[in-house]
């Protein structure tokens, strides 16, 4: 099934942050990044605000991923050094940034839908979902 180029530039700033933790997503990281540059070259930008405004975008989601990435990796208290890390997440700890998670996952969903509209195309719609 082929992806929306949301979906592309989404799993790419991932695939970003995550090879610098697990050597596997290198291959799979330049696999996107050439798809990425593919898109980038083949896509006629209409104006130069469409150009900027495809960058800001991008911006978002690294900006939104990092974020969701950060929260995930401290409830599961991955990073033993962080000095942030206090040992045990209590539930309303836990609960706050939950939702922190759905907040940056919106904005996250939001950028992907703008990219897709910028390549023409109808952003995938989840109905009844915590993050519309």
């Amino acid at each position: 099934m082929e992806m929306n180029e949301g979906e592309v530039f989404d799993r790419w700033t991932i695939l970003k942050m995550k090879r610098r933790f697990d050597q596997k997503a290198e291959s799979e990281f330049r696999r996107f990044d050439e798809e990425v540059m593919a898109l980038l070259t083949a896509k006629r930008y209409g104006s130069q605000k469409e150009m900027t405004d495809l960058v800001n975008h991008m911006v978002d989601l690294m900006e939104a991923n990092a974020k969701i990435w950060n929260l995930e990796a401290s409830l599961r208290q991955e990073f033993k050094d962080d000095p942030n890390n206090t040992g045990e997440v209590t539930d309303a700890e836990f609960g706050r940034r939950a939702k922190a998670i759905r907040e940056h996952n919106k904005l996250r969903v939001e950028a992907k839908a703008k990219i897709d509209r910028l390549f023409g195309r109808v952003p995938d719609v989840k109905v009844n979902h915590a993050s519309q």
